[in-house]
């Protein structure tokens, strides 16, 4: 279906190697949510209740451990610190030794630690404290487990079992006009525990460009593969006249075990940690990153409420941008629409669509190899008191398209404008 806002049209690369017109923004925010949320163990100073701890002996110290192992990032970090008044004087190091054995061939990767002030990770933070960040570069495979072992001035090692969940697929379920609810649905195939699922949308108005995220309420469920979480596409507006999409993505945080979401706003309670001898969370996750765009069916297909788009090596993906080589400005707003003109029986003809961005780029994925395609650009923002002229401002361009397996094509286009144009600033 259509983002159901002013303009836009009837009805509707990452972790999966894809490469995204709006660079890693979306993963980068659900990193910065994923280590926001672990930040809230430390905010709380781990002090929230949990009957399964046993008393530490008097004297001996207690740490907290927080941090996750993501297979797409080139450095892993675990932040340890102590919840125990210590002589140490701002930059010292911890006086603690942490590994990760691999559960697999037995490796044991050695930590090393850096100490940074609180406040030169976060401006807002005032305190002066120092925290132990304990990192490594080794590559961490999907699939893999981890035993976390933390040794300081303690009797017994801080430990934990850190699991990463393996390589998994998701496929977009795109709600049609007949489906009564209208909703849409992301499929996760070959994953079991969910930490957090996030759209990110940019839009052109008469303002220029705009992005913003939504988050969605993560599904997790160990028996069940695949499975769905529900979807919903708002666009607010922002007083800039009718807004056009320009384009969507999805980025999930895969978890290898259940993740925790916290029954109230203290994180302490973190549901409850999976640490032994501290307190505190370490997880294992897989972050990937897929378009979410338009699809409409040229017709009823009435058994199929969703138009499904699947994202996997074979996949096309066209971009391009729309120049007007009359006034040498790109044309925004333009729409862009492929339509399939042979669809293999008994499937119904799917018809993409999306607008271009402020610099007159367009990008549309999950297109079929070999499957010829009637491309149409158009564009009509004319005004209306000009009715003693031609009926629209551009011309509409038209082609046939086909491409090959896996492409990556490129399609630029001229869209010529009637006479009675000047050359605005569009």
């Amino acid at each position: 279906m259509g983002d159901g806002i002013p303009g836009n049209p009837p009805g509707r690369h990452s972790g999966t190697g894809f490469v995204l017109p709006w660079g890693r923004r979306p993963r980068a925010r659900s990193a910065r949510r994923l280590a926001g949320l672990l930040a809230l163990v430390l905010a709380t100073g781990g002090s929230a209740c949990d009957d399964s701890f046993t008393p530490l002996a008097p004297g001996a110290q207690r740490f907290s451990v927080w941090g996750y192992l993501e297979v797409t990032r080139d450095t892993q970090w675990i932040r340890i610190g102590s919840l125990r008044s210590t002589l140490l004087t701002s930059g010292d190091s911890l006086p603690v030794q942490a590994t990760l054995e691999d559960l697999t061939d037995g490796e044991i990767i050695h930590l090393r630690q850096t100490t940074v002030r609180s406040d030169v990770i976060s401006p807002l933070d005032s305190t002066g404290t120092t925290v132990h960040n304990f990192w490594t570069t080794v590559p961490i495979r999907p699939g893999a487990s981890f035993h976390f072992r933390a040794r300081g001035d303690v009797a017994n090692s801080v430990d934990a079992v850190i699991r990463l969940p393996t390589d998994y697929r998701m496929e977009v379920l795109l709600g049609q006009s007949w489906n009564r609810t209208r909703s849409d649905s992301l499929v996760l195939i070959g994953l079991h525990y969910v930490a957090f699922v996030t759209a990110t949308t940019v839009t052109v108005d008469s303002c220029g460009d705009a992005s913003a995220d939504q988050s969605y309420a993560p599904v997790s469920d160990s028996l069940s593969d695949p499975h769905s979480t529900p979807l919903f596409r708002p666009t607010p507006g922002r007083g800039c006249g009718p807004r056009y999409v320009v384009g969507r993505t999805l980025s999930v945080v895969g978890s290898g075990s259940m993740w925790p979401q916290g029954s109230g706003s203290n994180m302490g309670d973190v549901a409850p940690g999976n640490i032994t001898n501290g307190v505190g969370f370490l997880g294992g996750t897989l972050s990937k990153t897929i378009p979410y765009e338009n699809c409409d069916y040229a017709s009823n297909t009435l058994n199929d409420p969703y138009c499904r788009l699947r994202y996997d090596s074979t996949t096309v993906t066209l971009m391009g941008r729309v120049w007007d080589p009359l006034c040498g400005n790109p044309v925004p707003r333009a729409l862009v629409t492929l339509q399939e003109l042979e669809p293999r029986a008994p499937e119904v003809a799917k018809i993409r669509s999306i607008y271009t961005d402020a610099d007159g780029r367009f990008w549309m994925s999950a297109l079929v190899p070999a499957m010829h395609y009637a491309m149409t650009v158009h564009r009509n923002e004319r005004p209306a008191i000009l009715t003693g002229s031609p009926g629209q401002e551009f011309y509409d361009y038209q082609t046939t398209v086909v491409f090959t397996s896996g492409q990556q094509a490129t399609h630029d286009v001229d869209l010529l404008g009637h006479d009675f144009l000047l050359c605005p600033t569009r």
